[in-house]
């Protein structure tokens, strides 16, 4: 893998400084007057399969899946701009708190009315903001996605290819006209970040199958989410809990989100009965300080 960072980290850095300028690069220069240059066509699945693989310690059982599965198809960009974008544009949670969004939640409290006791006395987590979680995020499972997550992940981690990374800078350019030099950077650093971070999920994805998870099955959001609580692969390892514990914990159901959420939560420090510690927790959940307060207010209108 560092040889591999080794070979593709130089190129990026002269894309960055190709595509913005050599001469008078700051943060307060602006680039209205430099057109943006699409890439390009992107590389297709094989050609990035064969580069990658060779750096990548999966099971057999995956890379077997992987072989088959990359025989056909193409990199969707949309994948690389919603995840390396993202921080260009903010979401507006304040939209979730609605007199539908409380009479909903209401609703799934009271068809799991014994679940969220369960839960709520397994990982001391009010019951309340579980379930206004689950609406803020999915609308309690309604919107799930439809990529499969091991593309979205197996896509992202193409970022740190070169050709990739300056489309993406291009579109930055369109999203928000005038971007400066610190940005470009930062779009940079994010693109071998992100691709770094899609290994991760992808070797996550990788144990949940020896677990027994059907993970080339799994469809979640664009970003690689998955289930009601859109959790991440390596977010499933670590906090997933099913009802039953004898069982896997599967997120498309109502029941194992609830105990998932709270698992969650109560491992990044949600106390019950310590008001202070609920925004600190949420904000593990989602780090976008709107994200948290519209789940506590919601809670608080149930």
């Amino acid at each position: 893998m560092k040889n591999f960072q080794k070979r593709f980290f130089p190129t990026l850095i002269v894309s960055i400084l190709f595509l913005f300028g050599f001469e008078g690069c700051s943060s307060a220069q602006k680039t209205e007057d430099r057109p943006f240059v699409i890439p390009a066509s992107p590389l297709s699945l094989q050609e990035h399969y064969q580069q990658w693989r060779p750096t990548q310690k999966f099971s057999p059982q995956f890379l077997s899946q992987l072989d088959q599965w990359v025989n056909s198809g193409v990199i969707d960009l949309k994948v690389l701009e919603y995840s390396v974008l993202n921080f260009l544009s903010s979401s507006d949670y304040k939209i979730s708190i609605t007199d539908r969004a409380i009479t909903k939640t209401r609703e799934f409290m009271k068809a799991y009315s014994k679940s969220l006791p369960l839960a709520e006395q397994r990982h001391h987590v009010d019951a309340r903001v579980i379930a206004s979680l689950l609406w803020v995020e999915t609308q309690l499972g309604k919107y799930l996605g439809k990529y499969p997550v091991v593309y979205s992940y197996f896509v992202l981690s193409t970022a740190r290819y070169p050709n990739h990374c300056r489309f993406l800078l291009a579109r930055a350019g369109e999203i928000k006209p005038g971007i400066s030099f610190d940005v470009g950077k930062k779009i940079a650093d994010r693109c071998e970040s992100k691709a770094k971070w899609a290994d991760e999920q992808l070797a996550a994805l990788d144990e949940m199958q020896r677990r027994g998870v059907d993970v080339f099955a799994l469809k979640g959001s664009v970003a690689g989410a998955i289930g009601w609580p859109q959790f991440i692969p390596t977010s499933y390892l670590q906090f997933s809990d099913a009802a039953d514990p004898a069982q896997l914990a599967d997120l498309f159901t109502g029941r194992d989100a609830i105990f998932s959420v709270a698992k969650f939560l109560a491992a990044h420090g949600y106390r019950k009965d310590q008001p202070e510690t609920h925004l600190r927790a949420l904000f593990e959940y989602n780090r976008i300080a709107a994200y948290g307060e519209a789940v506590l207010k919601l809670s608080y209108k149930l």
